[in-house]
């Protein structure tokens, strides 16, 4: 049961309930066409009851959690798009490191390298990456939750929650920009109002989408900050220092 306490459930069940409303939004959009903002104020007040609110929360949620594939892809290409790195390293990914310290030879002590190639030296000897790096995450959280560090576990996993919901809202807010720029052609007569909305949303889809860049960076930093001091405790630093450190030769 202690482990429940520091898993993603909490966590993902507000994530995709409050990522999911931009979502439900644009939906209502589409099927509901407004003149104005006030237009909703009536809609809110005829329409507002718990069961009502209760089944708005459970679409919500369904919507956040099946769109996550499609914001994951969204999230992609946008970083692709504004050049954006949401990795720990920043110039130096996990995977060109490794390689590099592979090609020139690693020296015999870990005193003698600098903070970022020890951390890949850690990563190389307890989680054997080889030239991917995809899946370093999976094998991070396993090795913290091998060794215990479950505090370490809550704060990422909630900066992981927190950049999903974000991820959410940014792929919700584009959605609802694309529903409100239909909807001009549906509406009339044709205010300052309306043409401000769409371009609003998109504004906003941006602002979410780079939180959601930094919830993801702050994400793979906690990881990879908690492995190195697990993995640089005294007792681990003993079992790395009777193996073999891998050389430009290694497989």
């Amino acid at each position: 049961m202690k482990s429940l306490n520091f898993s993603l459930g909490p966590f993902e069940i507000f994530a995709g309930i409050v990522g999911g409303i931009p979502l439900v939004l644009a939906i209502f959009l589409l099927y509901h066409p407004m003149g104005s903002l006030q237009d909703l104020v009536p809609i809110f007040r005829q329409n507002t009851s718990v069961p009502i609110a209760v089944v708005i929360l459970f679409f919500s949620y369904v919507l956040g959690g099946t769109a996550r594939a499609a914001s994951w892809r969204y999230f992609l290409l946008l970083c692709k798009l504004f050049h954006q790195n949401f990795n720990y390293f920043n110039r130096n990914s996990i995977q060109e490191r490794n390689k590099q310290l592979l090609q020139d030879g690693m020296p015999l002590s870990l005193d003698t390298l600098s903070f970022e190639d020890k951390l890949v030296v850690l990563l190389h000897k307890e989680l054997d990456i080889q030239q991917e790096a995809g899946w370093v995450a999976d094998r991070l959280r396993a090795y913290l939750r091998e060794h215990e560090k479950q505090a370490v576990l809550n704060d990422a996993e909630r900066f992981l929650a927190t950049h999903m919901m974000y991820r959410n809202w940014s792929l919700g807010f584009f959605a609802m920009s694309a529903a409100l720029f239909f909807n001009l052609f549906r509406v009339s007569p044709l205010t300052l109002e309306l043409w401000l909305l769409p371009w609003g949303a998109i504004a906003f889809a941006y602002l979410t989408f780079y939180n959601a860049v930094r919830f993801k960076k702050w994400h793979s930093r906690e990881l990879l900050l908690g492995f190195y001091f697990a993995a640089t405790n005294p007792k681990s630093l003993s079992s790395l220092a009777t193996s073999k450190i891998p050389t430009a030769h290694s497989d």
